[in-house]
């Protein structure tokens, strides 16, 4: 995991009760250091997701969308903290609940958020999920290769 993804779920997992404030503090630093510049640190342990930000076109975009968040007056630490809550919550009775509907879980192989070696124990635990690690793609992995991932999107949406 890069150091800023072991910050965040370091922090969900042993001080949960700290996540807002340490949330705060990386906006905070957002805003100091500017939107651009915490793209540029945060995927840090991912080459494909720095290839990614050279793109200038969708730099630009992540920039306008991530600019609000860190504006002079948001104050957004609580729904990044209640996602990374739920990110690291025990999914495992949801997801066997689910046991007959098609899964799919898509994974960059450089996704700083994610330990690669637990898709093995993920595979054996959940027999019946599709389970893809693409090799080079990271956390923007969507940016990265989404004509492999919009047409499985495409098709659970036409299944609903």
């Amino acid at each position: 995991m890069g150091k800023w993804h072991r910050f965040f779920f370091s922090t969900a997992k042993n001080a949960s009760h700290l996540l807002k404030f340490t949330t705060k503090a990386a906006v905070t630093m957002a805003k100091r250091i500017g939107v651009k510049e915490m793209f540029r640190q945060m995927p840090q342990n991912s080459p494909t997701d720095m290839r990614v930000l050279q793109d200038a076109e969708l730099m630009a975009v992540l920039v306008a969308n991530a600019e609000p968040v860190a504006g002079k007056d948001t104050n957004v630490a609580q729904a990044p903290s209640m996602e990374i809550l739920a990110t690291d919550a025990d999914w495992s009775d949801l997801i066997l609940q689910c046991r007959g509907t098609k899964m799919y879980l898509v994974n960059g192989a450089q996704d700083p958020s994610m330990d690669v070696a637990t898709i093995a124990e993920y595979r054996e635990a959940y027999p019946w999920i599709d389970i893809d690690v693409i090799p080079n793609a990271g956390q923007m992995l969507i940016y990265q290769h989404y004509d492999a991932v919009i047409p499985r999107i495409a098709q659970a949406a036409r299944n609903v």
